[in-house]
């Protein structure tokens, strides 16, 4: 009869729970402090503004595809610093919404720089950044 020990060989042995628990701790840890690194940071416009120029916009189109006429937003409507440029043609102080939910296009941007981009066919607007 040959006799088995009750303690693993080197071979055999495997990590402990604890070890395991720590090792993910720490990969935990390094995740989220790279996370922070890796966000890049909006200089030309702050959530805020983005999330509130997308609500107009958005507002919009649907106030025209509900009424049935075109409906307009006006460089007043944004907020300050943010001005209209046009998809294509002469410089535009609004961006019309139709009643079949096109718009006449354009781009919202703030110091050159593009932030809302506005679909001339769908009317939807979607974040440049």
């Amino acid at each position: 009869m040959t006799r088995t020990s009750a303690t693993p060989t080197e071979s055999e042995r495997g990590f402990t729970l604890i070890e395991l628990l720590v090792v993910l701790g720490v990969l935990s840890l390094l995740a989220f402090l790279l996370a922070g690194r890796l966000t890049v940071p909006d200089r030309y416009g702050t959530g805020k503004d983005v999330a509130t120029i997308m609500g107009v916009l958005r507002d919009a189109r649907l106030q025209a595809l509900s009424t049935g006429r075109p409906f307009a937003v006006a460089v007043k409507d944004l907020p300050q610093g943010y001005a209209v440029a046009p998809a294509i043609g002469k410089a535009a102080e609004a961006i019309l919404f139709y009643p079949d939910g096109s718009s006449s296009g354009g781009v919202v941007r703030k110091d050159e720089k593009d932030i809302v981009l506005i679909d001339w066919f769908s009317g939807l607007a979607r974040h440049a950044g």
